[in-house]
């Protein structure tokens, strides 16, 4: 534990040593443990704006930082994510929201109008569900997944964010619970990583974040196979499907929906030039 009188920025250069192997940005990850110890933002601390810590407080920054240490996610630390310039609470049971899935969000809002219904299927934290909500007022939104704990923290995060009078929730298996040309959009960030291969992932996200998120079957392409199948039942003729990908999968699922008979859209890039959103219309 900090000296008792170490001053605020001392405690943040030393934290910053500490987290130096841990971290590539080390003196923010210790100011926003920091600012969660003592439930005060950055800019307050860096202002000097706080008190010394109390022996409370100094006892619960060093438990989340020896949890940092350890490799636990910074996000569930903290208890929360910015997505789509909005907090997103964050625990073990959901993936944290990764910013180039924001790009799914900007792909969905650019096909989405008035009245209309969007799914997000595997809504975790409810991310996606919530932004479009958010900047499509008008729209209805529904956010399913198969994980019971996953749709209580969407629906935290849609009361958190002021939207819980526009989603609904629907639990099961991808869309095997919802009926026949029922939506105009669908959008999805499936599990996608080969199930031989999530070990080798990081260890913050091989030990931390939940599997069933992660896990894509043999070859990551176990749910694009399945929402090309159960897709053309349940939007709309018309309708479109908007499916983020993993690094190298977009061809794959191109070539999956030509052949199941979708109509191809351009995928979109990332800003890393990486091909992220795989769009297709249902015939």
């Amino acid at each position: 534990m900090p000296e008792p009188h170490t001053s605020l920025q001392e405690l943040l250069h030393s934290t910053a040593q500490r987290l130096a192997h841990r971290s590539d940005t080390p003196r923010l990850e210790a100011a926003l443990l920091l600012g969660t110890a003592l439930n005060a933002t950055r800019e307050q601390i860096a202002a000097g704006l706080v008190p010394p810590l109390t022996i409370g407080q100094q006892q619960t920054f060093e438990s989340l930082l020896q949890r940092r240490m350890q490799g636990e996610p910074l996000a569930y630390l903290r208890g929360f994510q910015e997505f789509y310039g909005r907090p997103f609470l964050v625990n073990p049971s959901v993936l944290i929201p990764r910013p180039e899935t924001e790009l799914l969000v900007d792909a969905a809002l650019c096909m989405l109008q008035p009245e209309q219904l969007c799914i997000d299927v595997c809504t975790g934290s409810g991310c996606i569900a919530v932004s479009l909500a958010l900047h499509c007022s008008q729209a209805q939104i529904a956010a399913a997944d198969i994980s019971p704990t996953a749709l209580s923290v969407a629906r935290q995060n849609a009361l958190l964010n002021q939207t819980a009078q526009r989603l609904c929730y629907i639990q099961g298996d991808l869309l095997s619970p919802l009926a026949n040309s029922c939506c105009r959009v669908l959008v999805s960030n499936p599990p996608y990583i080969p199930a031989d291969e999530i070990d080798a992932l990081t260890h913050e996200i091989s030990q931390y974040e939940p599997r069933l998120a992660l896990n894509g079957g043999a070859d990551g392409m176990r749910f694009y196979r399945q929402l090309a199948r159960q897709g053309k039942r349940v939007l709309l003729p018309g309708g479109c499907m908007l499916l983020e990908a993993g690094a190298g999968q977009a061809p794959l699922i191109e070539a999956l929906l030509a052949e199941t008979g979708w109509r191809l859209l351009p995928t979109l890039p990332d800003l890393q030039g990486i091909p992220r959103v795989v769009r297709a219309l249902r015939p």
